[in-house]
């Protein structure tokens, strides 16, 4: 997918919140997190827009990946803990 406002308007629609807007690019603030931003590049004409966007779907997908191991964490201690209890 090369279509930023689709991008946009599915992080949106996922908890992101738009916190600026330039002429070529909108800036959005990760959900939970209390500092950080995503720049999203808006003109698919500008000679820097592939790279931008590269780094844009670097950095969602290193993000999946930490929620990936973040949900596998979880669900250890959850099992772990369910295990435990099995066994008192």
């Amino acid at each position: 997918m090369t279509d930023p406002p689709r991008l946009v308007a599915e992080l949106v629609g996922h908890g992101w919140t738009v916190v600026g807007q330039g002429r070529d690019h909108i800036r959005l603030a990760w959900p939970n997190r209390r500092s950080g931003f995503l720049v999203v590049p808006t003109d698919t004409t500008a000679p820097e827009f592939v790279e931008m966007w590269g780094y844009v779907l670097a950095e969602l997908e290193a993000a999946v990946d930490v929620g990936v191991k973040a949900a596998h964490a979880l669900a250890g201690q959850v099992s772990g803990t369910a295990q435990g209890e099995a066994g008192r």
